[in-house]
């Protein structure tokens, strides 16, 4: 759900309906809206990083997902919200190195998310 009553709109609510699930830890959906695993959340508060804040989200399967990954069992997945705008946190989303808004993170958040499964995550540096 979208709040329009505000500006810039403020998704309220993500519904996420996943067709398939490789396994990574962290993972992006449309609009830069970002979810991670139960494992991963717990690791990242733990760290005290900057630059965002977690909420929940509805997240359902597919019929595609249960033709094809019907055994898989799905963690609890978190919402990373990313916060929008200038300073020096671990987190942002800013223009990357094509100019499209990016997840951009600071070495001490990449070391964090490196030691979890990012296999299907595309990861460069910003400067690339």
């Amino acid at each position: 759900m979208i709040d329009y009553s505000i500006t810039p709109h403020e998704i309220v609510t993500l519904h996420l309906e996943i067709d398939g699930w490789m396994g990574d830890d962290l993972c992006a959906v449309a609009g830069n809206n970002y979810f991670v695993t139960e494992r991963l959340r717990a690791l990242i508060e733990s760290s005290r990083l900057s630059g965002f804040r977690f909420g929940p989200m509805i997240v359902s399967r597919s019929e595609l997902f249960d033709e094809l990954q019907g055994g898989l069992e799905l963690p609890p997945f978190w919402w990373l919200k990313v916060h929008r705008g200038e300073g020096e946190a671990d987190f942002t989303v800013g223009p990357g190195a094509d100019g499209v808004p990016t997840l951009i993170v600071s070495k001490k958040a990449l070391d964090c998310l490196r030691s979890f499964s990012l296999a299907h995550c595309l990861v460069a540096p910003l400067d690339a």
